[in-house]
């Protein structure tokens, strides 16, 4: 790879750190009240806030109600705020740093064990981490086997969230070129359970496919496989309306 191949590398590997950072910290602001009082009430405070259409990080406002988080509203911080998302980003790096290509999902199993406090997972994650304290042999993380079918862990009900799919992004940013390698250190992050979810099988594949993408391979008709995915329908029109428009502009 050559000096300036190299240096657009760069680039594009910050862009996507400071996406990653940026996007989470806009909207960490209103996760929680957005969750809790719901899209109307969202738009609502958007609104009284002069902050419709959005364009920046979110204001606060002078009476905004407990639950948004002021942290991450416009002039309010300096720096990153701790987020569950930013966290296994930065996981993610640090397993591919300990154990390359050879990445499994015991791996990722032992690493939450023991860099991943379980207060700061959620939903999918948080019921994974209850299977791996109450399933999993008592020395697992210290290198044991793991005593248990970790495919168990992702039968829960949320398995089909976007979880899957934020753990997975760093796979396809440090693999530049090389999309299937992408998807298979993306498939170490869930298991043969959750094979055929799109949560967890087509969104990892899908986004470790786009970063990675050499400049002539612009299709992504052979990275996302409708036939596997009980999004079958949609994602059929998705691929369909791409064939038609022709391949994406530079």
């Amino acid at each position: 790879m050559g000096t300036e191949s190299r240096g657009a590398l760069a680039e594009r590997l910050r862009g996507a750190w400071q996406g990653r950072v940026s996007g989470c910290m806009l909207g960490k602001a209103v996760e929680l009240y957005s969750m809790r009082q719901g899209r109307e009430a969202l738009g609502d405070y958007l609104e009284r806030a002069d902050a419709l259409p959005l364009r920046d990080y979110i204001p606060l406002i002078e009476d905004a109600p407990d639950s948004v988080f002021a942290g991450a509203c416009r002039g309010k911080f300096s720096a990153s705020a701790a987020d569950d998302d930013i966290n296994y980003s930065v996981l993610a790096l640090e397993m591919l740093e300990k154990h390359g290509r050879g990445l499994r999902t015991e791996d990722v199993a032992r690493a939450w064990l023991n860099r991943l406090p379980a207060g700061q997972t959620f939903t999918a994650e948080r019921a994974a981490y209850r299977t791996l304290l109450a399933e999993g042999a008592e020395w697992f993380a210290g290198g044991a086997a793991p005593g248990f079918d970790l495919a168990l862990c992702s039968d829960n009900p949320y398995n089909d969230w976007i979880g899957a799919q934020i753990r997975a992004d760093l796979y396809g940013w440090v693999t530049p070129g090389d999309p299937e390698l992408a998807a298979r250190l993306a498939r170490a992050e869930r298991n043969r359970r959750q094979g055929c979810e799109p949560h967890a099988r087509q969104g990892p594949r899908a986004r470790g496919r786009h970063p990675s993408r050499r400049d002539h391979e612009r299709q992504p008709h052979g990275v996302v496989d409708p036939a596997v995915c009980r999004l079958e329908a949609p994602l059929r029109v998705v691929l369909g309306s791409h064939r038609a428009s022709g391949p994406v502009p530079r």
